[in-house]
């Protein structure tokens, strides 16, 4: 791949990563991190901004390069700016089924 060509790709991640970014700020809800990607009209406004670009592989790259966190849901997917995502700790439950008599 040229220089060149390594830079417009470069522009045009930041472009999808900033318009996600903002996409999910302005769109989730007061209590949440996080929107749909179909109930949100996620898909829709992404295809209205990017025309020529399929919405699903422009979230796709940037679930790869760690950008969004992407969490499988009833008709759709979550997703989070990447580090924004719920982690559970499940030490607590590991502690308890060690502590579990057979």
């Amino acid at each position: 791949m040229v220089d060149n060509e390594k830079t417009n790709l470069s522009k045009l991640t930041m472009e999808y990563r900033d318009f996600v970014y903002k996409m999910i700020k302005r769109l989730r809800r007061k209590d949440y991190k996080c929107i749909h990607t179909v109930w949100d009209n996620a898909l829709i406004i992404l295809r209205t901004k990017f025309p020529n670009n399929d919405p699903v592989k422009i979230l796709d790259m940037l679930v790869n390069k760690k950008f969004i966190y992407r969490r499988p849901t009833k008709g759709g997917y979550l997703i989070y700016i990447y580090g924004e995502e719920p982690r559970k700790d499940f030490t607590k439950l590991v502690n308890e089924i060690d502590n579990l008599e057979i």
